[in-house]
């Protein structure tokens, strides 16, 4: 089971990487999922469930704190040509 737990890990792991994204909060939810530890549909029904409820309340407080979700994400680059979107015409020198 030890090999295919780490087999299990290291390609979520693989896809993240390749994806250039973050591990999601409830990443661990594909693992429980794919290693067969939910047995019966009202158990899956359940962990689904559970990660609708995390989404929306991570979604709702995003909303209603103001802050950019998720915390680690690279703010947005800066327009091109300045601080108005239109060529810098400062003097060089």
């Amino acid at each position: 089971m030890t090999n295919r737990i780490r087999e299990k890990c290291s390609r979520n792991a693989s896809v993240l990487v390749l994806l250039k994204a973050s591990h999601a909060p409830a990443g661990a939810t594909t693992l429980i999922v794919s290693l067969g530890l939910l047995r019966t549909p009202t158990q899956l029904l359940v962990a689904a469930g559970a990660v609708v409820l995390v989404t929306v309340v991570d979604w709702w407080y995003g909303r209603v704190s103001g802050r950019p979700m998720p915390l680690w994400a690279a703010p947005a680059p800066p327009p091109e040509g300045g601080r108005h979107g239109g060529p810098d015409r400062r003097p060089v020198g």
